[in-house]
């Protein structure tokens, strides 16, 4: 009896140990996003404006610098969005029985997408979102590169086509390794911007700053625009809308606070009149 017991308490340790690994998750593809409950959204949140929003926001799991978790402070300061790329957020184990991609997405009434970088405890763990009030065309969420025999460094890159105006636009989303897998990642990701052939947007925290030259060196071909500087000025900073195709009308940020990031807004209207689609 004593044996069998030790035996199924082994086993479970075992079990345990092994739900606690962080395991990668694969890449994934779909074509719509999971539909937001707009019956819980204010109206108010929505205000008539020329062009459209776009934000970007680490949340930071909903934690504040003081010390608070909160992710409805996240989804106040989201409210004008009409897409958002956000960067740590959680699944549904340690935070709520929904992911945070969608109780932000819930609260300020745009489809959402959670794309996890790694599983734990059976669950999906954490990653990225992205979040749109336009129709969505097609995604797909790709594994990033990674310095080999790195320990840290899951992270990936989300592709959505979403229909604004009539045009077919390419979003991306991602969260780069802050260690040794950056520039390798970066690169990964500044490459797929230049390959989209019509309007881009580049929703992201690069973990990469003004000194880095590939950034700067896309930023510098025609038509690409860091949104944020073109809006509010140069500052230092990890975070990016980087975009091609598209005038910046205005710009704000959130300070520091109910993040460890700031949260960007601009305001976008396309540069050219493109062909629309049938």
């Amino acid at each position: 009896m004593l044996k069998r017991v030790l035996l199924s308490l082994f086993a479970a340790i075992v079990l345990l140990g092994l739900a606690s690994l962080e395991v990668p998750t694969p890449g994934s593809a779909g074509q719509k996003f999971k539909q937001a409950d707009r019956l819980a959204t204010s109206e108010s949140l929505v205000t008539p404006a020329p062009g459209f929003r776009v934000d970007n926001f680490n949340v930071q799991r909903g934690k504040g610098e003081d010390g608070l978790r909160d992710l409805s402070r996240a989804a106040s300061v989201l409210g004008g969005a009409d897409i958002a790329g956000l960067q740590e957020l959680s699944g549904t184990l340690f935070y709520g029985l929904d992911d945070q991609a969608e109780q932000i997405g819930d609260a300020i009434g745009l489809d959402y997408l959670f794309a996890p970088t790694s599983y734990r405890w059976l669950q999906a763990y954490r990653g990225s979102g992205l979040l749109s009030r336009f129709p969505v065309e097609n995604w797909v969420v790709e594994v990033l590169p990674k310095v080999k025999g790195s320990k840290a460094g899951l992270r990936n890159l989300i592709v959505a086509e979403v229909l604004i105006e009539g045009q077919l636009v390419t979003l991306l989303v991602t969260h780069l390794d802050r260690r040794e897998s950056n520039q390798v990642q970066l690169e990964y990701v500044l490459e797929r911007f230049r390959e989209v052939e019509g309007p881009v947007i580049l929703m992201a925290d690069l973990n990469t700053d003004l000194s880095n030259e590939s950034l700067m060196s896309l930023i510098a071909e025609p038509g690409v625009k860091d949104a944020i500087h073109e809006s509010i000025g140069q500052f230092w900073r990890l975070d990016w809308i980087v975009t091609r195709g598209f005038d910046v009308i205005e710009g704000g940020h959130t300070p520091r606070g109910i993040s460890d990031h700031a949260h960007y807004w601009v305001r976008l209207s396309f540069t050219d009149v493109q062909p629309v689609l049938n």
